[in-house]
């Protein structure tokens, strides 16, 4: 990373980047855009995809097409948010039926990788409880993985004011939610919070919460 370089990433790509176009088909709760930017070398293909989020990052990880690909990195650790499932069964749950066909290719390029996709939460206790079902789970808890990352020499967030408190902790920790039936398939439920009195935007599975904040 260079500090001389602008901020709009927009600025840069144009003339370093062989293609750079916006896609229209996500449909994915919490995508407001999706930049697809590809550059070409010798005997290789680059390919990112830099998604623009509606609420925030993680509103739109836990609203992806299955549990395999709810993992993200933080500036202080990355998290895996079912790990038993992911990383030892191998199994990825379809939490996400907004394209059908488009469900189709997901499922085989995540079977060519090595899952097994279940379009709907297992019979037997054993496998379910890999997903947690019914649960209200939160970043960090002991649900999930947690791996800490050496932050030697990384700026922390300023302060809020002068009678704030630093923070040495990634805010993403006090997102919640649960897994739950939805019309016959399973889904991620919980309540948005986005308020004037709060810098970021947070998810909470606890009802009664969100309705005190709506009402602050």
């Amino acid at each position: 990373y260079e500090h001389k370089q602008p901020q709009d990433y927009q600025k840069i790509v144009s003339d370093k980047w062989d293609n750079t176009w916006m896609r229209q088909d996500y449909s994915i709760k919490g995508v407001r855009s999706v930049l697809l930017l590809e550059k070409y070398g010798f005997n290789a293909h680059w390919k990112i995809q830099v998604i623009e989020c509606a609420m925030s990052p993680f509103d739109t990880i836990i609203n992806f097409h299955s549990t395999c690909v709810m993992n993200f990195i933080a500036f202080d650790a990355a998290y895996s948010l079912y790990p038993i499932a992911t990383f030892e069964d191998r199994s990825t749950l379809q939490v996400w039926r907004a394209r059908l066909l488009h469900d189709v290719r997901v499922a085989i390029k995540y079977g060519q990788r090595g899952f097994q996709w279940l379009s709907a939460l297992p019979l037997a206790t054993s496998s379910s409880a890999s997903f947690y079902p019914h649960t209200t789970c939160t970043i960090g808890d002991q649900y999930t993985w947690k791996l800490v990352l050496d932050i030697q020499g990384v700026d922390l967030r300023p302060q809020m004011s002068s009678s704030s408190a630093p923070f040495h902790f990634d805010p993403v920790t006090f997102n919640d939610w649960s897994l739950l039936e939805c019309d016959e398939e399973m889904a991620t439920i919980y309540e948005p919070i986005q308020s004037a009195i709060f810098r970021y935007n947070y998810t909470t599975a606890n009802a009664l919460l969100h309705l005190h904040l709506y009402q602050f």
